[in-house]
């Protein structure tokens, strides 16, 4: 029987005043919680690996933006756009090929 995977994961994320692709915060684990945003701050996705997963948890009191990778896409949005994420729910995005994250 083997051992359980490890999951690495961030609490207390504040998303990034600077609402942009470029200047969102940084999510750099695989699970991911914002305690901290004003209506629209951003975070950035991780670039897109094959077999990646990531969690986000919006604990925030205001819905946030998650920008993907440069030439990164979210679900069926076009390149680089954004998708929303309301106060107190969560996504789970997966990473199917090589530039595709679908939740």
């Amino acid at each position: 029987m083997g051992v359980p995977a490890r999951r690495t994961w961030k609490y207390g994320i504040t998303a990034s005043v600077v609402q942009t692709q470029a200047g969102g915060t940084p999510l750099t684990m695989e699970w991911n919680k914002i305690l901290t945003a004003n209506a629209s701050d951003a975070v950035t996705m991780p670039l897109a690996i094959e077999g990646m997963e990531v969690f986000i948890v919006n604990w925030s009191a205001n819905t946030i933006q998650i920008f993907p990778a440069l030439g990164d896409r979210l679900n069926a949005n076009a390149l680089n756009l954004p998708e929303t994420l309301a106060t107190l729910t969560t996504v789970n995005y997966k990473c199917m090929d090589r530039i595709f994250w679908h939740s």
